[in-house]
């Protein structure tokens, strides 16, 4: 039974048993995308994760650019007046705040609609501004009145006026103790605000004192200043403080902190350094920025464990391992003129940089994959299956003798030898009955795997000449086999492994491809240039000619809307079936891809990826529009393509120079190419939720696996209720969910808990009542496979422990739960009988 808990770990595990790829040395790190143009000198940013949406402040037109994080084009833009300064954002309310400073106003924006729902009159001046999301509080320094205005977010009014000391700028928010923290520009105090009352004390930090952060984890609270350089650490609970000497000269001029690793990490311009600030021992150690950096800014990705640095005299970003005891530098690159401000998506790990010089917004993806090539435990490897309910990885193999191998998710692996002769090849799992399909060429017949035990069963049903393709259908339990020279397609029962009965189709059929939703088989044939379908109810076949030349190479499927892909070889066209009708509704050549030999579909995003063989392309096509866009595929020779929905990435595989390219999908652009993987890659198994892939290299018997740097496993932890056999009935679908912190010596007590479907760039659904429990209902879903994400908060998320020019929000861990659904009126699962 699958743990309710099980998630991306288990996903992410399938990669364990490959040497140890997740922790091998990333061999492709971060990606500077093209610029996303805003209006004029964007001088700050901030970022909802749970909305992905990113706002930009444009002081030069008074403009806020509001960006989606999935796409990365500006949605709207919104007028909020002269010289906006700051913001925040309430991600419980979705509500965002912007400090307007020379209108003494603060900008409400309603986060889901962008509309613009008041401003509100507070002191002159305002700049720094911070949520508290447990209180709904809204706190704003006004640095020319020398006041803090409390604003209260359920009615958008100032609710208390507070006297500070001079020239208040940076705040940063305590929820658990609900504490606020204001730096005092021109004053050698910090004051401290309590939330409840609105009383005021200060404690002495010293002069020049420019950011301020807090460790809710902790109780301490770290303020950077300056001349002579340092950072004083206060603790919440006394008061008491401590300076943490920094080199002379350091010039520090931000900070950043990670609660669960308990470091803080200071940005010094002065001498182009990092310094990271053990929580437990105040102990200092520093590594260098590349180039006289001056850094403007620093942020954390705390689900990677990755810093950033806005580097103002060099107009480049740099990353940085944040691994204790010293950070090391990954790597540095150019964005645009004098990058001031960091907003970091933990969930996507994209990097959004306010460049006060440029028209833009400079985007980093900082997906770092780490590579491993082992081998594949056998002769000759031309096929894998994933099981992603029992987190077994299966690896088919064709030589002397015929295996396949398991990979297994806690690190052990298993030989399950063939007959002599069975010459293996496709292979097929279903999850829901836990059984392996492996379609054995040299002997005509189908072998059947029992994943419980991962035995060979004594059944082994015939089927046609050279069976080279198996698919299951999980929701009739239905088995089909695509036999080449037999020109049929064989359905066999999945529960009594008997041959229900034999199709005829087109000449040489070499693939084939199953709409679960409306329970036809689409299978491609070769010789005749043709597609048959093949109702899984009747078995009555209908035959579809294809146009534009001979040679279809490759067949793939939109359940969503309905719609069947055959690309043709010789004249580089493209067929597209209409699958409500079962007719060709249009046939196209390709304006820029020779030779399509592979494709693969993102349903979510509707776009169609052909691998071109003979100029070393991708195709990339709107399916709405089946508009062309053409880009180097980054290698020689693509042929294997997947799609992970999850992420939005495009996995090509080079047979000349075994190499593979990811591509944003986002974006359409090749963010990483070259990486190495074994000789002949053959074909790609992907882990969506592990934002890695599996290729398996024939050539050279190996397997490479490609996968994103772990997540960080935060203390804070979310579980997923398990359905009855992992199965729904109909499209909307009811998940309970549990939340729990192991933070210490404190932890914030869990505010709610979030979720999504299928992918992880879209905005997160709520679960209610909200706290540490909750259920949700999904948006309705097709029939066939869905994984489900969620995840908790617990005030940090609202990134008021890090403001002023730091976004760097820091919300639960990462939780996944692989699930079916079945036909709406039926029980549980539909079983054919």
């Amino acid at each position: 039974m699958l743990r309710p808990e099980r998630c991306v770990l288990l996903i992410a595990c399938l990669l364990a048993p490959l040497s140890g790829a997740l922790t091998a040395p990333p061999a492709a790190a971060e990606a500077v995308l093209p610029p996303i143009v805003t209006g004029n000198q964007p001088t700050n940013i901030v970022l909802n994760p749970l909305t992905n949406k990113v706002y930009a402040l444009n002081a030069l037109n008074g403009n806020l650019d509001i960006i989606d994080g999935a796409t990365e084009k500006v949605l709207n833009t919104v007028s909020v007046g002269t010289t906006p300064f700051a913001a925040a954002v309430n991600t419980a309310t979705n509500k965002v705040y912007v400090t307007v400073g020379g209108s003494g106003r603060v900008a409400v924006l309603d986060g889901g609609t962008d509309a613009l729902l008041t401003s509100i009159t507070v002191g002159s001046n305002p700049t720094g501004v911070a949520v508290n999301p447990v209180t709904n509080r809204i706190y704003v320094a006004n640095a020319a009145s020398d006041t803090v205005s409390v604003i209260d977010g359920a009615s958008d009014t100032v609710v208390q006026t507070i006297n500070v000391v001079d020239a208040p700028n940076a705040v940063a928010v305590n929820p658990v103790t609900n504490r606020v923290y204001v730096v005092n520009g021109l004053s050698d105090k910090l004051s401290v605000i309590d939330g409840a009352t609105g009383n005021h004390t200060t404690v002495v930090v010293g002069s020049n004192a420019v950011d301020v952060v807090v460790n809710p984890v902790t109780n301490r609270i770290y303020v950077a200043a300056q001349a002579p350089a340092r950072v004083v650490r206060i603790d919440g609970a006394t008061g008491t403080a401590t300076t943490i000497n920094l080199a002379a000269g350091a010039g520090p001029s931000a900070l950043t902190i990670n609660p669960a690793t308990n470091r803080i990490y200071v940005a010094n311009a002065g001498n182009s350094t990092v310094a990271a600030i053990n929580g437990d021992t105040d102990a200092v150690t520093t590594v260098a920025l590349p180039g006289g950096a001056q850094p403007a800014a620093i942020a954390i990705n705390a689900a990677a464990n990755k810093l950033y640095t806005a580097n103002l005299a060099t107009n480049s970003i740099t990353a940085l391992d944040a691994s204790p005891p010293t950070p090391t530098v990954i790597g540095t690159w150019a964005v645009g003129t004098s990058p001031i401000a960091l907003a970091v998506n933990p969930l996507t790990h994209k990097v959004f940089v306010a460049c006060a010089g440029s028209p833009g917004i400079g985007v980093l993806d900082g997906t770092t994959h780490a590579v491993a090539t082992v081998p594949s435990g056998g002769d000759i490897p031309v096929d894998i299956a994933i099981n992603a309910v029992t987190g077994k990885v299966y690896v088919a193999h064709r030589g002397t003798p015929d295996t396949v191998r398991v990979f297994r998710s806690d690190g052990t692996m298993t030989t399950i030898n063939l007959a002599v002769g069975a010459d293996a090849g496709s292979l097929a799992v279903n999850a829901i009955t836990n059984r392996v399909y492996v379609a054995e060429t040299g002997l005509n017949r189908l072998t059947v795997i029992d994943g419980s035990s991962d035995g060979v069963l004594a059944t082994h049903p015939t089927v046609g000449a050279l069976p080279v393709v198996v698919r299951v259908n999980p929701l009739t339990d239905r088995v089909y086999v695509v036999n080449a020279l037999g020109n049929s397609v064989t359905v066999v029962r999945g529960d009594t492994l008997e041959v229900v009965t034999t199709v005829a189709v087109g000449n040489f059929p070499t693939a084939a491809v199953i709409n679960l939703h409306t329970n036809k088989v689409y299978v491609l044939n070769h010789d005749s240039n043709s597609v048959t379908v093949i109702d899984g109810t009747t078995h009555a076949a209908t035959f579809i000619p294809l146009t534009g030349g001979p040679d279809p190479s490759a067949i793939g499927i939109n359940p969503v809307t309905n719609r069947i892909y055959v690309t043709a070889a010789a004249l580089s066209n493209v067929n597209v079936i209409d699958g409500a009708s079962d007719s060709l509704l249009t046939a196209f050549h390709l304006t820029a891809g020779l030779g399509p030999v592979a494709l693969a579909v993102n349903p979510v995003t509707d776009r169609v990826y052909i691998s071109n063989w003979n100029n070393n392309t991708v195709t990339i096509l709107d399916g709405s529009t089946l508009n062309q866009t053409t880009i180097a595929s980054g290698g020689v020779n693509p042929r294997p393509i997947a799609v992970n929905d999850a992420a939005n990435r495009i996995y090509v595989a080079h047979v000349g120079g075994s190499t593979l390219t990811v591509i944003d999908g986002a974006r359409d652009r090749v963010i990483y190419s070259g990486l190495a993987v074994g000789a002949g890659p053959f074909t790609i198994g992907v882990l969506p939720a592990a934002d890695g892939v599996v290729t398996v290299n024939a050539n050279s018997d190996t397997l490479t696996a490609v996968a994103a740097q772990p997540r960080f496993q935060f203390p804070l932890t979310t579980a997923i209720g398990a359905l009855p056999n992992h199965t729904a009935r109909g499209g909307t679908v009811r998940f309970n969910f549990t939340a729990s912190s192991t933070y210490a010596p404190t932890a914030p007590a869990v505010r709610g808990i979030y979720y999504q479907v299928d992918t992880l760039t879209g905005a997160w659904l709520r679960a209610t009542p909200g706290g540490a429990s909750g259920s949700g209902v999904t948006p309705n879903l097709r029939r066939g496979w869905h994984f489900l994400y969620a995840l908790a908060v617990d005030g940090q998320e609202a990134g008021g422990i890090n403001t002023w020019n730091d976004s760097s929000p820091i919300p639960g861990r990462l939780a996944a739960y692989y699930f079916l659904v079945t036909e709406a009126r039926a029980h549980l699962p539909i079983i054919m009988r």
